[in-house]
């Protein structure tokens, strides 16, 4: 009986030995039968390409804030415009004259007040390209001044205009309904130039503004549409439709404005009233949802496609 108890704990020794010095192949086995961490995050950083940093300029530009509106006067308005239309070739003084300090970096003309400010906006101007970004409330609209940088850089765009006050601090303020503000003096001025450029130029082919804008989670859900939604309104109906179906075809969820989503349609726009009464160039106005414009924040594709589109 002894013998058999003895016998019976060798061989319970045995196996606790050969399990102990088996674990530790069974482990590895194990783990690389798991994807590790580091090729969990590379996977991920396949499927989303990561932004790169927005230049110093760039930053720079975003920097100064004003606490107040000064509506500008004729004389201003014409100095500004004559300004405009010689783009980045332009004048360092009359800048300074206007109110702005500059920067010159890789053929841009970098443009922020100066302090005092007037909350006449920040801008950007190149000598080339057709293309005019516009944020008008890049600070309540999150991301969308973030956007229209990121774009400019990315693209060969024109120009790009940033407001830099509260469109509510006072009459006037708010630059997308401002007929004597800076933002439609830009816009024409612009799309004068183009025509001075390119006298037979196509409507279609002509200065481009494109405004960017952002509708609330809570406005989503009142007219049941997706936060990643970009809803397109503008000057034509046939080129909202055919600049939605580019971005659907793009995997980017958008429509035409219709009649449930008239108050994103961006009727009654001051810019796109004046390049109407002007007879050239295009208004495309861009209601990103919070989901959209999240993405288009982080995902450079999402931006590219954006562009192409326009």
């Amino acid at each position: 009986m002894r013998s058999d108890l003895r016998h019976a704990r060798l061989l319970t020794m045995s196996y606790a030995m050969l399990a102990f010095t088996m674990l530790p192949s069974a482990m590895h086995t194990f783990a690389m039968m798991l994807p590790s961490a580091a090729a969990t995050r590379n996977e991920s950083s396949r499927n989303t390409e990561a932004s790169p940093q927005l230049s110093a300029e760039a930053r720079w530009l975003r920097r100064v804030r004003a606490d107040r509106y000064i509506a500008p006067d004729p004389a201003w308005t014409r100095m500004f415009t004559g300004a405009v239309r010689a783009g980045a070739a332009g004048d360092d003084g009359t800048w300074h004259t206007l109110g702005f300090e500059t920067r010159r970096s890789g053929g841009v003309l970098w443009l922020r007040e100066t302090t005092p400010t007037s909350g006449h906006g920040a801008y950007a101007l190149r000598n080339s390209g057709r293309l005019l970004l516009q944020a008008p409330h890049a600070d309540t609209d999150l991301g969308t001044g973030q956007i229209a940088l990121r774009l400019f850089e990315e693209t060969d765009a024109a120009a790009l205009a940033l407001n830099n006050v509260r469109r509510d601090i006072a009459p006037g303020a708010d630059q997308a309904h401002s007929p004597a503000g800076p933002f439609v003096a830009m816009a024409i001025a612009l799309a004068k130039a183009s025509l001075v450029k390119a006298p037979l130029v196509k409507q279609e082919e002509a200065m481009c503004v494109v405004q960017l804008h952002g509708f609330s989670s809570e406005t989503a859900e009142r007219l049941a549409l997706s936060a990643e939604t970009i809803v397109v309104g503008g000057d034509s109906s046939a080129h909202n439709a055919k600049l939605a179906d580019c971005l659907r075809e793009h995997g980017i969820p958008a429509q035409a404005t219709g009649p449930n989503t008239r108050e994103l349609a961006g009727r009654g726009n001051a810019v796109g009233a004046a390049l109407q009464s002007l007879g050239k160039g295009r208004f495309v106005h861009l209601e990103l949802g919070p989901g959209q414009r999240e993405r288009m924040l982080r995902d450079p594709k999402a931006r590219r496609e954006l562009s192409q589109c326009l």
